[in-house]
């Protein structure tokens, strides 16, 4: 979370995390990768939020600022889960077959918290919520290489000079965190003690199988 600590290989910065022990051996692995917003430009405060929140339950993350070598990081450093901070594909700067190919093969989930470009107080009032064209980069983009669970996570707060910066919204965070868990035990977790809920969608006449616009996000 140092802004000046920028490293341009995995084993450089391992090394950097083990010495400052924000690393602990044989700890699972989290690999971040940022986008728009990055740690790059306008402010930094959600990344170091969501950093230090996923270390605080232990993982060893990986904040990676790329879309060129996404893969090559993925290969290098076999996380537990990825977390993509969406726009646009993930697997850009791959051929999509060998992305695809890798991806299947780590089999590991790809989880994608949104970022909201507009005041949060703003954003909870606002029935849209999200525009076409970010949705379609945040959200549907994303999902043709797999990315799951676009939950905002992240959006703009004024500060004490009443500058919008990015910050993570609180609740939303620890909800977040607790979804990254949930994914990663039901990797080591028995069958047996696990459990899958079936939700069927309301229709014109409570019909089981349409939705008809009716509950299906609550659902």
């Amino acid at each position: 979370i140092d802004e000046d600590a920028i490293f341009d290989s995995i084993p450089a910065f391992e090394k950097y995390c083990t010495d400052n022990k924000f690393h602990t051996p044989g700890a699972k692995k989290i690999v971040l990768f940022t986008s728009v917003p990055g740690p790059f430009n306008a402010n930094r405060e959600h990344l170091d939020e969501i950093i230090t929140e996923l270390q605080n339950r232990g993982y060893n993350v990986y904040p990676a600022s790329t879309s060129g070598k996404r893969l090559e990081f993925i290969q290098q450093i076999n996380p537990a889960l990825i977390v993509y901070m969406p726009h646009g594909r993930f697997g850009t700067g791959s051929p999509a077959a060998e992305f695809e190919r890798e991806l299947v093969k780590l089999n590991v989930p790809v989880i994608c918290p949104v970022s909201i470009l507009n005041q949060y107080e703003d954003w909870v009032k606002d029935p849209q919520g999200m525009s076409g064209g970010f949705l379609s980069q945040s959200i549907t983009m994303p999902e043709f290489d797999g990315g799951i669970i676009p939950y905002a996570a992240v959006a703009q707060y004024k500060d004490e000079n009443g500058l919008l910066i990015f910050k993570t919204i609180p609740d939303r965070l620890k909800n977040f965190s607790n979804i990254i868990n949930n994914y990663i035990s039901l990797k080591t977790l028995p069958n047996a003690e696990k459990k899958i809920a079936i939700f069927y969608y309301k229709g014109h006449g409570k019909g089981a199988g349409e939705a008809a616009g009716l509950e299906v996000i609550p659902s």
